[in-house]
């Protein structure tokens, strides 16, 4: 009735009746221990919140950015996944908006987008999509592929 094999019973019940309710009851699996921890994550923050270094030959700290560091800055190889995962733990997020060029002028791209792009707007392209006709739903086949309906 259980869809247990009657030893499994027999044992779940007497440990039931030997150490009560806290002996069947399900004990948390420690797991191993994170090779990160304590002093040595508090310096991995802060070399992330730092940014990346000249040494790093990057704009932003990638996962193997941080693979690389853990290994040769702190003694300790991890692989990519492991990597990830250390980060979520640590409250950080793989989704960040891209680095912005320190020369960027941003009025001059609104200027762009607003007057010298007009094929980029969605009007344009409701025009061009009238100025199509139904020509903008011909598709080619090769010979002998297309229907030979009646």
């Amino acid at each position: 009735m259980l869809g247990r094999s009657r030893g499994f019973v027999q044992r779940w019940a007497y440990a039931y009746r030997d150490g009560g309710i806290q002996a069947i009851a399900r004990l948390p699996y420690p797991g191993k221990p994170a090779r990160v921890r304590g002093e040595l994550m508090e310096r991995l923050k802060a070399r992330i919140d730092a940014g990346p270094l000249a040494q790093d030959k990057v704009c932003s700290l990638r996962g193997k950015d941080l693979q690389r560091i853990l290994a040769e800055e702190m003694g300790i190889k991890y692989s990519l996944q492991a990597v990830y995962n250390l980060l979520h733990r640590m409250g950080y997020s793989c989704l960040a908006p891209r680095p912005r060029h320190e020369y960027q002028d941003l009025e001059a791209q609104k200027k762009f987008s607003q007057q010298q792009a007009p094929f980029l707007s969605a009007a344009f392209a409701t025009q061009l999509s009238y100025a199509a006709g139904s020509a903008a739903a011909i598709s080619w086949t090769k010979r002998g592929s297309a229907s030979r309906g009646p």
